[in-house]
């Protein structure tokens, strides 16, 4: 979870299955429910599978036949869904998966530089397999790259600026983990085109800003299709651990209800900035997130205090997860405000609490069920998704994995 955002078409998928799980027992929960997701996200792209832990094997043989079979069951996968997709008569796009598995262990250094080998060979395949590999890249190009990776590095505008300049600025993927500024996790886009422009100002006289505009935009783009950026809701997200941070305190389970009250909740709420009352609605509103999922602007701020996110770019943030399938976003219903909320399906509750479903209202009141049957085999989390989007159908009084209950007042009836 949280990294479906940063799949691309130019990327090459690498596959690992450990041969305890290339079995049929274990194909669903190891391999499958992955595959199928990176079909869906990424159609076409290439897929490597590698065997890893084949030193649990007892000779070549053996390894020979686990390849072959993690290889036809990918196959035999996808030419099902072909066949499905032409009876309903939709388009489909098959991933490109490599005859040859590769197999591997770490206590085997030859079969490590083996498998290396052979992924190196595959970028260089002719046709390419990949759209990036190849292509001609401007100068200006590069000089958009150095900037973003400036900014990465020093995390200042200023700094970022100087250091293209004089010539010390690198690009992104020459960047190591621990060059990387805490403050340069990510910018606005207009932000990055406005320094842009400022870094070729030299240049204004041979070039238009929207001739400016154009390279940025290109050369962002082609970046992230490389996988270096993403930019979703406004935002340019310079490190991927960024979003790997943003995502985990969503779905930590280790969470619970008597952690609210806690003193390193305390301190987090303090360090978030609030005080005094706010500091009893923060509270009620980490209850609802550990106990329904829903997670509101002030629990954001507490579990995101220590990142540096601007408060005027959760609601950029929380599009983002959304659009990647983290949390389902949706607006204040409460007439407090207009702030987008979401409710994070993996959190809600596996069952409902005692009193879920309301008594009628009257004597005369009908009431009804709706009720919706996933067929098995369906993707973990199809359940959870649907009930969290019954948010957005009223005021939710209650969600939980299989179901919620849900008040809409709509032309005098009361919908529940």
């Amino acid at each position: 979870m949280g990294q479906g955002m940063l799949f691309t078409l130019s990327a090459l998928y690498l596959f690992f299955v450990s041969v305890d799980q290339a079995n049929d027992d274990s194909f669903f929960a190891a391999v499958l429910y992955h595959f199928a997701m990176i079909q869906s996200l990424v159609p076409n792209a290439v897929v490597q599978f590698v065997l890893s832990k084949i030193d649990r094997l007892k000779d070549s043989k053996e390894v020979d036949a686990k390849c072959q079979w993690l290889y036809e069951q990918a196959a035999k996968t996808l030419k099902t869904w072909r066949q499905a997709a032409e009876n309903g008569n939709r388009p489909f796009a098959p991933l490109r998966i490599q005859e040859r598995v590769l197999a591997l262990s770490v206590d085997r250094p030859d079969t490590v530089e083996a498998a290396c080998d052979a992924i190196v060979e595959l970028t260089r395949r002719d046709p390419p397999l990949f759209p990036s590999v190849g292509q001609t890249v401007p100068s200006s190009y590069v000089d958009v790259w150095r900037l973003l990776g400036a900014v990465a590095e020093h995390g200042d505008d200023t700094k970022a600026l100087g250091a293209l300049k004089d010539g010390t600025a690198w690009m992104l993927g020459s960047l190591g983990k621990g060059s990387l500024s805490v403050n340069g996790a990510y910018r606005a886009r207009n932000e990055l085109e406005v320094l842009w422009s400022r870094s070729r100002s030299r240049w204004s006289t041979l070039f238009s800003r929207g001739q400016q505009t154009s390279t940025f935009n290109d050369a962002l783009r082609l970046h992230e299709a490389q996988g270096w950026v993403l930019t979703d809701s406004g935002l340019v997200y310079l490190q991927p651990s960024f979003i790997t941070e943003l995502v985990k305190p969503l779905v930590d389970h280790t969470l619970k209800a008597v952690d609210v009250s806690s003193k390193e909740t305390a301190d987090a709420i303090s360090e978030a900035g609030f005080h005094g009352n706010e500091v009893v609605r923060c509270r009620q509103e980490l209850l609802r997130f550990v106990r329904h999922g829903v997670l509101s602007q002030r629990v954001m701020r507490v579990l995101w205090h220590k990142l540096s996110l601007a408060e005027a770019h959760c609601d950029n943030v929380l599009r983002m997860l959304g659009n990647a399938g983290v949390v389902v976003c949706m607006r204040k219903q409460d007439g407090e405000d207009a702030s987008l909320i979401a409710v994070v399906p993996s959190r809600l509750p596996t069952q409902p609490e005692d009193g879920a479903w309301p008594p009628l209202e009257t004597d005369k009141s009908e009431e009804y069920q709706l009720v919706i049957e996933f067929p098995s085999g369906c993707p973990p989390g199809v359940a959870e998704r649907f009930a969290a989007f019954a948010h957005r159908f009223g005021v939710t009084q209650q969600a939980w994995r299989a179901g919620a209950v849900v008040q809409n007042i709509l032309s005098g009836y009361s919908i529940m």
